[in-house]
């Protein structure tokens, strides 16, 4: 593992998946940026001045804390062999969770500001979802009914309006989320929360 390397990479602000390049595994990557970003951003490294507007001095400390889900894979727990007896045949998917936190020092305005884009952003998130739900029912209805009735076009017309209505719902989701995940990891800790690391909450000092 060349190291200069693989700290250029993290200092470049690329995706981590580059980083798998210098590791045995891409658990270990994982683990070598998680503990650069918790050292660089530990507690006693927050500054004087709010690390969003780079002006005001800093009225709170917040604790951001990452979580990374990697290496699904299939289980059988004590849950599924519960239903198993009751008749039921199931497995879980379990991960295995890399978490971190780091700590950054913000003003009062920004950290009321931060705190209402997580707001707006769990709104977003709760109509994309809904949304994507909706429009995937609408793809497939409108899709399958389009081919049922192929033969009238008439209903055809109908049937493949509400496809097209289903797809543009199913587009506006996929911006909807990107949306959400760009309000509520703000620009000062976007080469922290680099996918497949997301923000789970932040704790105010």
């Amino acid at each position: 593992m060349d190291e200069s390397q693989a700290n250029q990479l993290i200092d470049s602000e690329k995706p981590l998946i580059g980083l798998m390049e210098h590791f045995g595994s891409g658990l270990d990557a994982l683990r070598f940026f998680t503990g650069k970003m918790s050292n660089r951003f530990r507690q006693e490294a927050v500054g004087e001045q709010c690390c969003w507007c780079k002006r005001e001095p800093v009225s709170r400390v917040h604790a951001f804390c990452w979580r990374a889900l990697v290496s699904p894979r299939f289980a059988f727990t004590h849950i599924n062999a519960l239903m198993l007896l009751a008749g039921r045949l199931s497995v879980s998917i379990q991960h295995t969770s890399v978490d971190f936190v780091t700590f950054h020092g913000l003003c009062e305005p920004c950290a009321k500001k931060a705190k209402l884009n997580r707001f707006c952003a769990t709104a977003i998130k709760s109509i994309s979802f809904f949304l994507l739900l909706v429009c995937l029912g609408m793809c497939v209805f409108g899709g399958g009914a389009a081919l049922l009735f192929w033969a009238d076009s008439k209903d055809r017309k109908e049937c493949l309006i509400v496809f097209a209505i289903g797809v543009a719902g199913l587009i506006a989701s996929v911006f909807g989320h990107i949306w959400e995940r760009n309000l509520r990891i703000l620009k000062f800790v976007r080469s922290v929360g680099r996918k497949p690391f997301d923000l789970v909450k932040v704790i105010g000092k």
